[in-house]
């Protein structure tokens, strides 16, 4: 691409470059099988790096005028992008796992509710409400293999 550029053939250029980028899949693939170290050790590893550096940004004022420069119209047109494809994306996503979940986990949630005693005023509808929780909370983790979609239990 630099021979091209020097040249004053940028559109080749950005072609070649855009060609190249989109073949570098196997390049890639390469790299993620057989990396030099662990990625996550090395992260692990510039702990200390991460934090000096946030405070720092924090202590000079850097970071407060990066937030600054985007600004609440900076983001206001990143949640609005997210809005328009983001959203429907993640949804797309992770319909198999809420259609797993719901799928075994919804039929004892409604029987739960069916021992319930019925609404009525205030204070029993807090004691209903309250009851339901505590349930909900004993069974926190029970279907999480539905959740990661596998079986539940």
């Amino acid at each position: 691409m630099a021979g091209a550029w020097k040249k004053g053939d940028f559109q080749s250029g950005a072609r070649k470059w855009q060609q190249n980028y989109a073949a570098s899949g196997p390049q890639l693939k390469a790299g993620v099988a057989a990396p030099k170290r662990d990625p996550t050790q090395a992260a692990i590893a510039q702990q200390a790096a991460l934090l000096s550096g946030f405070n720092a940004a924090v202590s000079s004022g850097q970071w407060a005028q990066g937030l600054q420069r985007a600004g609440q119209a900076g983001w206001q047109a990143g949640m609005n992008q997210y809005a328009n494809s983001g959203l429907a994306q993640g949804a797309a996503k992770g319909a198999s796992r809420v259609q797993a979940y719901a799928s075994s986990a919804g039929p004892q949630v409604m029987a739960h509710v069916n021992t319930l005693p019925p609404r009525g005023a205030a204070g029993s509808n807090q004691a209903r409400s309250q009851q339901m929780n505590d349930w909900m909370h004993q069974q926190r983790g029970k279907y999480r293999g539905a959740w990661r979609g596998g079986v539940s239990g």
